[in-house]
Order: C-alpha cells, then structure tokens, then sequence
C-alpha cells in the first residue's frame, strides 16, 4: 500500500467541515493535528483574520503539519502536547475561548506503515526483522 503524500487522508473530512463549521475570523483548535489533513482544508477557511490552534504528541508529525500549514491564511500556533493538555495550551497561548475542537483520535496511517513506529504488522520491527 503506498502512502498518500500527506501521510494520512483525513476521515469524514465533509462531515467535519459541516458540523464544525470553521469560518473567517474563527478560532478552531485540532487537538490531534498529525499531518495536517483536516487542519489544511480548516485553514483555508479560517482566512487571515482566523486563528487554527494544533496539538500533537509526534514531533515529526508537528514538522510535518508545520510545513504544511506554512502557506495558510490564518494564524498557525502549534504546540507539542497531548489533546488532554488542551486547557494549559490555552492558557499558554493566552486564549479565553474558542470556535470549535477537532479531535481525530486513533493512530496515524504514517504511524502504521513507517517501521520507526513499532506498530506495523505488514513490516518487520526497526532492525528489519519480521514479525
């Protein structure tokens, strides 16, 4: 199976995009940001005067989601913690309140197929050893 170039498509991505309704001028926060597959397209619709706040444990994920998001319209902050450190990240980043909180949890498709992981059943572990 080869990757997307994302490294992970995002689910229900119209539903999403529905019911949290991301609009210019808006704060949205995405609490499990990985690479950016929903934040990308929430972005475009926050415009210059919106605000996406992302969150995520992977540090790659973070670097990957950042360079993603360097051509977005909106204001970018993200932050190296998990979605249950939302509260602090708030208050770190001095916001009262937000629009709306996209959490998509559950493993990455990157996760899964890129054996640093230690999650694939389909490769052998880090030394190149199958399972």
């Amino acid at each position: 199976m080869d990757l997307p170039p994302s490294g992970h498509d995002p689910v229900l991505l119209q539903e999403v995009l529905e019911y949290l309704a991301p609009a210019e001028g808006k704060t949205i926060v995405d609490g499990t940001i990985g690479r950016a597959g929903h934040a990308s397209v929430i972005a475009q619709r926050l415009g210059s005067a919106g605000l996406l706040i992302g969150l995520d444990v992977d540090p790659r994920n973070l670097e990957f989601a950042q360079a993603r998001l360097v051509t977005a319209p909106c204001r970018v902050r993200l932050f190296h913690a998990n979605f249950a450190e939302l509260e602090d990240v708030l208050a770190e980043a001095d916001i009262e309140s937000v629009d709306g909180i996209l959490a998509d949890l559950g493993v990455s498709t990157n996760q899964l197929f890129e054996p640093q992981y230690g999650l694939s059943f389909a490769q052998g572990d880090a030394s190149g050893h199958a399972p």
